[in-house]
């Protein structure tokens, strides 16, 4: 009989930085469907930007409020037209590097908020306007420069698409949306941790830069991820009132 090999128990990464740092970061690969779509809809981008949301009832305000985080970001790391690299990136405090664990599980908790709520319509509406703005008013390139930007993109947007099939976003992302939230699982996840604290765990050098590492199980952080209780203050965000709609020149009187 054939037996099925057994899973490796996650561990989280431990890394040593040179000057002071204090962070923890959490990382998916999830696979593209249809690249034609995503590049498109750019749902990658709403979820990076709910990820990133200062607005009341966003992750950035409840840790800092915690004394937990300097700062949340998300960010795309890769995105080839077969799979996509997102990561959530949170700057922690000393008392944040100390309840990593708890740092970790509220960012379960709010994707599991957005997955069981639901993306509101205007967050869509607004990552579209704010691209559009973007697009209609970027100031002009060095001809260098945009030569650069538009030759890694090539393989991804069909010639008449190479100048704005980057920055615009069309119709169509809420599906795409709830896909990727459902993959950002804790056991889909690898995690990072950076601190010079960390220094006792990292038993291993890297050989070309010399870095000290090392690993450490988080087996039980993991389980407790997957079942991260409600948080109050958390919330899908509120339609932002500051985005403009209007760009029309107003005369004098």
């Amino acid at each position: 009989l054939e037996t099925q090999p057994q899973a490796e128990p996650p561990v989280a990464t431990v890394l040593v930085p040179v000057r002071e740092q204090r962070s923890v970061t959490v990382t998916w690969c999830l696979p593209v469907e249809d690249p034609d779509e995503w590049w498109r809809a750019k749902p990658d981008s709403t979820v990076v930007s709910l990820l990133s949301s200062r607005a009341q009832g966003g992750l950035t305000q409840l840790l800092k409020a915690k004394g937990l985080a300097s700062s949340v970001d998300g960010s795309i790391d890769e995105f080839t037209r077969s799979f996509v690299v997102l990561t959530a990136y949170i700057g922690l405090t000393p008392q944040g590097l100390q309840r990593w664990p708890e740092v970790v599980s509220a960012l379960f908790s709010y994707l599991a908020l957005l997955r069981e709520e639901g993306v509101p319509p205007h967050v869509y509406a607004e990552e579209r306007r704010m691209r559009e703005l973007a697009f209609a008013f970027a100031e002009p390139a060095p001809p260098s420069s945009f030569v650069q930007s538009a030759s890694g993109n090539l393989f991804l947007f069909p010639p008449r698409e190479w100048l704005r099939g980057p920055l615009l976003a069309g119709e169509g992302a809420e599906p795409l949306v709830r896909s990727i939230l459902e993959g950002l699982t804790p056991q889909a996840a690898v995690v990072k941790l950076t601190a010079r604290e960390l220094a006792p765990l990292a038993t291993r050098v890297e050989p070309v830069y010399s870095a000290s590492y090392g690993e450490m199980p988080i087996g039980r952080e993991v389980a407790a991820w997957s079942a991260a209780p409600r948080l109050d203050g958390l919330a899908v965000p509120p339609p932002n009132r500051f985005i403009p709609t209007d760009l029309s020149i107003k005369a004098r009187g």
